[in-house]
């Protein structure tokens, strides 16, 4: 359509094509606008017919999401080009750089995946294997398929699943396309293949995220567990989530164990994923030049992007945790002390 950027050339005044996608018949019109019926054909160049404007636009922005239902609708020029290229009802591009994010839980991926987000051209999908998504982390980009549907395909065949709806031809002007995965992934119930195309496609840049501090991490977990919230972006609900959250008192075994077995897990990811594609980054980097870097390791330019997320802790660790002075006391002088002493 003129007047929308990315979306190609516009067609020729007047012009009107159909196409057909998941049971909805289209209709297009320059003059009209866009919009679309299960089963049917619709002439969008009546202003007054059909439903309610708010019912067309819901159409337009596809099958409901359920992961994220209180988010804020993105622009409606974005979900335009990303729909009309879906159709086939405008060029787009698949000549993009392509990315992973491997990672664990509570490790700050929702946090890095919206500042790459923020910044031109790039689309950062969330958790696409998840066993209760896929997760697409919005509606800005995602592709038009109700989540029933994406997890039968998905469970057929993954990789084609992958090349089908995340890398599939974007808007002109899309820099960078990528997605995370978690490494229980990979490991405990891998996703068929996806190891294999992580390690063999030279076309993935690929980001290895963790965090520094497991103490924080497993306080993170608890919380996250509690709560039920994964990530807020609102200040208001994070207090109200934590409100009736009582202190926790995790033994120091659960706290080794923990500490333990991420550890190996980093390891395990640094001899399996190939290091000449994947760089290294800490949580705790990401407030200063972790961005940077990142941005740097997929070939996108630098971007001082922000995130809707907010930080769920919003207590030092010794109000969630009631024996925290006796954690720090059991593992002084082994090699997990340095994640107690800032709370000492």
């Amino acid at each position: 359509h003129a007047g929308v950027p990315g979306c190609g050339r516009a067609p020729p005044s007047g012009h009107r094509g159909s196409a057909r996608l998941n049971g909805f018949s289209w209709r297009v019109s320059t003059s009209g606008g866009m919009r679309g019926d299960p089963g049917r054909d619709t002439n969008v160049s009546r202003p007054r017919t059909g439903p309610p404007a708010n019912r067309r636009l819901h159409r337009l922005r596809g099958p409901a999401s359920e992961e994220c239902p209180g988010l804020p609708r993105p622009p409606l020029s974005d979900l335009v080009c990303t729909r009309l290229v879906d159709l086939g009802l405008a060029r787009g591009t698949d000549a993009y750089r392509r990315f992973v994010v491997v990672t664990w839980y509570r490790s700050g991926s929702n946090y890095l995946r919206e500042l790459l987000a923020a910044g031109p051209g790039v689309v950062a999908y969330s958790e696409v294997f998840s066993p209760k998504g896929p997760f697409w982390g919005g509606l800005r980009h995602a592709p038009w398929i109700s989540p029933a549907r994406a997890r039968a395909e998905r469970l057929r065949a993954p990789l084609e699943f992958l090349d089908r709806w995340v890398f599939r031809p974007q808007p002109r002007g899309t820099l960078a396309v990528g997605f995370k995965v978690m490494t229980p992934q990979l490991v405990e119930k891998p996703v068929p293949g996806l190891l294999e195309r992580l390690r063999d496609d030279g076309r993935l840049r690929l980001v290895l995220l963790y965090r520094r501090n497991l103490y924080h991490q497993l306080v993170s977990s608890r919380l996250s567990h509690a709560t039920l919230q994964t990530s807020a972006r609102s200040r208001r609900a994070i207090e109200r989530a934590q409100a009736a959250v009582v202190p926790f008192a995790p033994a120091p075994a659960e706290c080794e164990a923990f500490f333990t077995s991420l550890t190996a897990r980093l390891a395990w990811c640094r001899d399996a994923l190939p290091r000449e594609r994947t760089v290294e980054i800490a949580y705790e980097e990401l407030g200063g030049d972790g961005l940077a870097r990142v941005q740097d390791h997929i070939g996108v330019p630098r971007h001082d992007g922000t995130a809707r997320v907010l930080r769920q802790r919003t207590r030092p660790v010794h109000e969630h945790v009631a024996n925290h002075a006796a954690l720090a006391a059991h593992f002084r002088g082994t090699r997990w002390a340095p994640f107690f002493a800032a709370e000492e």
